[in-house]
């Protein structure tokens, strides 16, 4: 199997492309030799109309798994579609466990939505509904999380995988402004630390991510833009 993923993922260039990006990183990231999993390092590229497949012209989307001469497109599918086919599954056996990750992958997609809004807002107000927002949501997350380490617990799994690039964007908020979106959960910083600790979730973006999510910010000319600059002077 082959992963195709678009340099643009590496960027931010859409509010569709930041969920790209994330689940992009989020598949990168479950190649790891603890995963066992059996398809080719990812394949960046420059030009994803190249790949040439019915598939890419349908929709238009990266990342895209190759499977042989087929093509699957959506990364949510391929994440599951990796998880149904590869070696130590990421789910848990248990149908209500696994369709409680699930609903807790989609509230991940609900933060990615305001993490965007955060990173666009045009002025102070906006920011700060989007900082209230956020802050209410990783309430309901410490509330979920258990002992640790990942959210299940002792296994790692696929809500790790798509929280681990959603907490990344935090190393860039957190230089930026004292938001306080994630003060006072002990349970999130712990989990975060895991994360960023783990070789695959370290290795899943490139040495100059933080640089290339600081010039988006900076493109915006937006609320978060404008914090930079005057922390910059």
């Amino acid at each position: 199997m082959q992963l195709h993923i678009s340099r643009s993922c590496q960027c931010h260039h859409s509010s569709s492309s930041v969920t790209t990006c994330v689940r992009t990183s989020s598949a990168r990231l479950l190649r790891s030799p603890r995963r066992g999993s059996n398809f080719a390092a990812p394949t960046l590229i420059s030009r994803p109309s190249r790949i040439g497949s019915c598939e890419f012209r349908r929709s238009g989307k990266v990342p895209l798994l190759k499977v042989g001469d087929d093509v699957i497109f959506e990364s949510a599918v391929i994440l599951e579609y990796l998880e149904e086919t590869q070696p130590r599954p990421l789910y848990p056996a248990d149908p209500l466990a696994r369709a409680r990750q699930r609903a807790f992958i989609e509230f991940g997609s609900a933060i990615l939505s305001d993490i965007w809004g955060l990173e666009i807002a045009p002025n102070r107000d906006v920011l700060d509904a989007r900082v209230e927002a956020l802050a209410q949501k990783f309430a309901r997350i410490e509330d979920e999380l258990g002992r640790g380490p990942w959210f299940a617990g002792e296994a790692f799994g696929l809500v790790d995988a798509v929280f681990a690039p959603v907490l990344r964007y935090f190393d860039s908020f957190d230089a930026i402004f004292d938001h306080g979106i994630l003060a006072h959960k002990p349970k999130i910083a712990a989990w975060r630390a895991a994360l960023a600790a783990r070789p695959s979730v370290r290795g899943a973006v490139s040495a100059d991510y933080r640089d290339r999510l600081d010039r988006f910010i900076r493109g915006q000319n937006g609320a978060l833009a404008a914090l930079m600059t005057s922390k910059a002077a």
